[in-house]
């Protein structure tokens, strides 16, 4: 096979899967089969809005056939009906009842039809009893739109129980959405209106007649109701149920999730360099110059602030007592190594030999600290938001999922839209299951394709409201998502154990403390950093001022021999502030 055959195959093969898919394509082709040479419809109308139709329907057949299909439209001009009783004189009638219209398969009693056949159809329409105070309007669809033929003929007569004014009848032609031409001739006399066709109708062109009676007319009629309408308050229910649930949701977890847990020391394994992290997301000078403090309580070194003795403020000096182990945080030990081997002479480091020095190594224990807690499995933060744009169209996807369920008793497009939207909510969850690989932007990529996809759906069978609420649905989910939560569950769960840390740290009591340093002489000291970092420092030295304390083995100034709590934070804070101070400048010594 040559390649231009081959492909023209191929685009055979294409064309017929998106015929199959699409189902049939406009067209004529039944005027090819069969004409309807005339078409009478008489009906008579009762008080109680029901309508006993006879139409008398004689066709020209040049094809033989087995069926022909006729359809009795429910939803005539906002009117709503139903159709029962049906029967047919010389032909078998099979009826499907969807939504909007009521679908005859006819069949012959015997043999196929060819050329010229004649057969009546006989069905009872019930009307809806209308809602306005001044008319009682009612509605019939003369030729209904789906008739691929041409018509040759068509008159009507509909007796109505009660008498009527030609001003009050009007006649609606129509070609798809578009009015047509003038095409019947109205009579009106007494209690009856008539009607005979002034030209043949082609393929699609529909008629309809709207008589405006008097109100009370249809006394006895009732206001009627699909399963579709019936259930339209419930469809709309759950979707604002399910979206009001997913806001509660989202606040009361949010909330929940940061409740503190009372606790009386800090996290395992925690550090008060990464509370700025935590809470903000921010690295700050101060998270590295309180490592000193709690450095010196791990018994890793000694400081000496010196600030009046000899030397003033560039006497400053910490002294290294032991090496940390291994295990250490990996920026505690690039910033420990950068002191004392880097800038110190491996055993003590003057504070005044880092000005202007240091600043070039900053940015990089920075860089060190976001690591240590931007990624892995104890992560502060999520690394990519996988459920962003995915989770929003599964969301969103639930709406037009009840909007389907609603479709499909009624019409088979119903089931279409079921699988469908079961199959790209099952897409979705795949997605959402994704592993924290790729980037945000494919991610973000798929989940808009997916709803891209119920769109073209809806678009597609013509349900537009069922879009409406999906895409209704991602402009919340949406919002929630750029306020939620971008922590982890570790993270959210640190900042918990923190909050009731920090709980302790500002409403211990003095007896408390007192039996608590029974067994932990060093706490204040061991809370100082944490207390800092957290904004309670005041309120943690308070109790304090009136125990009784010893200055802590690491801390060598110039009160030692006269010891008190407000001098000694003083003085460690005026140590950090100093330490900070040569750790940013960039003047060189």
């Amino acid at each position: 096979m040559s390649i231009g055959k081959r492909k023209i195959s191929y685009l055979l093969i294409a064309i017929g899967l998106i015929a199959l898919f699409l189902g049939s394509m406009p067209g004529h082709a039944d005027s090819d089969t069969y004409e309807v040479e005339s078409i009478s419809v008489k009906a008579v109308v009762d008080r109680s809005y029901q309508v006993q139709v006879t139409e008398d329907l004689e066709m020209m057949f040049y094809t033989a056939g087995d069926t022909i299909t006729r359809t009795i439209p429910l939803w005539v001009d906002n009117q709503r009906f139903e159709v029962d009783q049906i029967s047919g004189d010389g032909v078998e009638i099979d009826p499907v009842w969807k939504r909007d219209e009521v679908i005859l398969t006819i069949k012959k009693s015997q043999g196929e039809f060819s050329g010229s056949e004649k057969f009546r159809l006989d069905y009872v329409i019930r009307g809806s009893q209308d809602q306005e105070a001044d008319s009682d309007p009612f509605y019939l669809s003369v030729i209904a739109p789906d008739w691929n033929t041409y018509i040759n003929h068509a008159d009507f007569t509909i007796e109505l129980p009660t008498r009527v004014l030609p001003e009050m009848v009007a006649v609606d032609a129509f070609i798809g959405s578009v009015a047509s031409r003038d095409t019947m001739r109205i009579a009106v006399e007494g209690n009856r209106v008539m009607g005979e066709t002034q030209y043949f109708l082609v393929p699609g062109e529909a008629v309809s007649i709207g008589i405006q009676l008097p109100e009370g007319t249809f006394s006895e009629a009732k206001v009627m109701r699909t399963f579709y309408e019936a259930t339209e308050h419930w469809a709309y229910g759950v979707t604002l149920g399910a979206l009001l649930m997913a806001i509660g949701w989202w606040f009361w977890s949010k909330e929940k999730r940061k409740e503190a847990i009372l606790r009386m020391d800090p996290p395992l394994n925690a550090s008060p360099a990464e509370i700025s992290y935590l809470f903000s997301k921010e690295v700050e000078t101060r998270d590295f110059s309180i490592l000193l403090l709690e450095w010196a309580n791990r018994g890793w070194i000694h400081l000496y602030p010196n600030f009046s003795g000899l030397g003033g403020k560039e006497g400053a000096v910490i002294t290294l007592e032991r090496r940390p182990s291994q295990e250490t945080a990996a920026y505690e030990l690039r910033f420990f190594n950068l002191l004392f081997d880097e800038y110190g002479n491996g055993h003590r480091i003057r504070l005044e030999d880092l000005r202007g020095r240091f600043a070039r190594h900053f940015d990089e224990v920075k860089t060190h600290l976001r690591a240590e807690y931007g990624m892995g499995t104890h992560a502060f933060y999520k690394n990519h938001q996988t459920k962003d744009a995915i989770g929003l169209t599964f969301f969103a996807s639930l709406p037009i999922f009840f909007f389907w369920i609603r479709v499909t008793l009624e019409n088979v497009h119903g089931w279409i839209g079921v699988i469908l939207s079961l199959f790209l909510m099952v897409v979705q969850l795949i997605a959402i299951r994704w592993v924290e690989i790729g980037d945000r932007g494919s991610k973000r990529i798929l989940g808009f394709l997916c709803l891209g996809l119920l769109a073209f759906l809806s678009f597609y069978l013509g349900r537009i409201f069922g879009f409406l609420m999906a895409f209704g649905s991602a402009g919340l989910i949406i919002y929630l998502i750029k306020r939620s939560e971008e922590k982890t569950v570790y993270g959210i769960e640190r900042i918990r154990q923190y909050q009731g840390y920090r709980k302790f740290l500002r409403d211990a009591e003095k007896e408390e403390l007192l039996a608590l340093i029974q067994h932990a002489p060093d706490l204040f000291y061991y809370g100082l950093p944490y207390a800092e970092r957290l904004g309670v420092l005041n309120e943690w030295k308070k109790p304090f001022k009136e125990i009784f304390l010893l200055p802590p083995i690491w801390y060598h100034g110039e009160e030692s021999n006269q010891f008190s709590i407000e001098e000694f934070t003083r003085e460690i804070l005026s140590f950090l502030a100093f330490f900070e101070e040569v750790l940013d400048s960039d003047d060189v010594i």
